[in-house]
């Protein structure tokens, strides 16, 4: 992932953990819930991949073209890997003063040790003006979590709402 680095900070609660050698993105903070009996369990999730694309050739072409082409590509990798999946609403969106998108979903695992769980989540891209590489800013938060209701509460609400306003892009 170093070659694909885009430089980034954000800021995130003690009991978030960070998941070590994530593959995917550069990082991902998890806080969980641990049962002796029924294991561990996700409540709210943060992570920072890399998203690549041409640079848009004239204003507006991210949020009109790109983002929602990448925005689709993402979904379908989500769809494979999350039970009940489904694509909620799709918008622009600020993300560090900068014009994102981003995508609102849920998912339900159904019969787990805890009963069914939902998942709600939202996948932002974002970049600097100009620039091919840019971020994907994806969170999860699940039905465990009790701030949050829905999938347009992920990242206003809870802690991942905290997380997302402490994000920045911080140049190349």
């Amino acid at each position: 992932m170093k070659p694909k680095f885009v430089p980034f900070t954000f800021n995130y609660p003690e009991k978030f953990a960070v998941i070590p050698d994530d593959e995917v993105n550069f990082i991902k903070v998890e806080e969980s819930i641990t049962d002796p009996v029924q294991g561990t369990f996700t409540l709210e999730n943060f992570a920072v991949g890399n998203m690549i694309a041409n640079p848009e050739p004239f204003p507006g072409m991210d949020q009109e073209l790109i983002y929602p082409m990448l925005l689709e590509q993402l979904g379908a990798q989500f769809a494979q890997g999350l039970p009940n999946y489904q694509k909620i609403s799709e918008a622009p969106e600020k993300v560090a003063g900068l014009s994102g998108r981003s995508a609102l979903f849920q998912a339900e695992f159904k019969g787990t040790d805890k009963g069914d769980i939902k998942f709600f989540g939202k996948i932002l891209l974002v970049r600097q003006p100009g620039k091919e590489r840019g971020v994907v800013i994806i969170m999860m938060a699940t039905s465990l979590e009790p701030e949050i209701k829905d999938a347009a509460d992920v990242g206003v609400k809870g802690d991942l709402g905290a997380i997302l306003k402490s994000f920045q892009l911080t140049g190349e």
